[in-house]
């Protein structure tokens, strides 16, 4: 209803134009349901298993879930400490020493997921030696099947480096299309079927619970 929507809870952003960050963009059309993308955002466990090329490996999925319960959105951190580098970090440090990696991850219904990346060689206290990238992740549903998927990774280090940049937009858009398989794999099962399977949770799934009990609630409000 446009005349109950909230410029206000409009996304921040700031850092794409920030100038002491640089960021990158990239776009996809992913042939599913918006909320199936939502479900990949809020599991990082499988990022441990699709994503072993690019952005992870098994300490990311073995990672514990801190869940932070706020009004209005979803937000988790995870904490890895000493866990070897991701292909992708191998790249972008220069290094396949033990790091020290955070992610705060954060849901703003009804489309848009922040991903918040701190890495660190492992036990550096120096903020210096560390590097910090934002992925914003924004969903437009084209259909109840469809969905135009606009991503940006903002970066505070290297500015002047455009080969930096070309990586991370290089590295980025490959996992991403390590999930397009993955989640358009996951609707095409779920129209064969009739009916439906229903989906069933596991423990790591409670971003994901939270989330969808959020919609839910949005859209029983937004029908009354």
């Amino acid at each position: 209803d446009p005349a109950r929507a909230d410029a206000g809870a409009v996304p921040d952003f700031g850092l794409n134009a920030a100038p002491d960050w640089r960021a990158v963009f990239g776009y996809l059309r992913i042939d599913s349901d918006y909320r199936l993308i939502l479900d990949n955002f809020l599991d990082l466990t499988h990022v441990g298993y699709v994503h072993v090329g690019t952005i992870g490996n098994a300490p990311v999925s073995d990672a514990p879930i801190e869940l932070v319960s706020e009004e209005g959105l979803v937000r988790f951190n995870r904490t890895m400490k000493a866990i070897p580098p991701s292909p992708t970090f191998v790249k972008l440090m220069g290094s396949r020493e033990l790091v020290d990696r955070r992610t705060t991850s954060t849901w703003l219904p009804p489309g848009h997921f922040l991903n918040e990346v701190h890495a660190a060689p492992a036990g550096q206290p120096d903020p210096a030696a560390a590097i910090r990238f934002h992925v914003n992740n924004s969903l437009t549903p084209e259909t109840e099947t469809t969905t135009h998927y606009f991503w940006a990774v903002t970066r505070n280090f290297q500015l002047q480096d455009d080969a930096v940049g070309a990586l991370l937009a290089s590295e980025n858009a490959a996992a991403f299309l390590e999930d397009k398989v993955v989640i358009e794999e996951q609707q095409r099962m779920m129209d064969i079927e009739v009916p439906a399977t229903p989906i069933m949770p596991i423990a790591a799934d409670r971003g994901v619970l939270a989330m969808r009990r959020l919609l839910e609630k949005l859209e029983r409000g937004e029908a009354r």
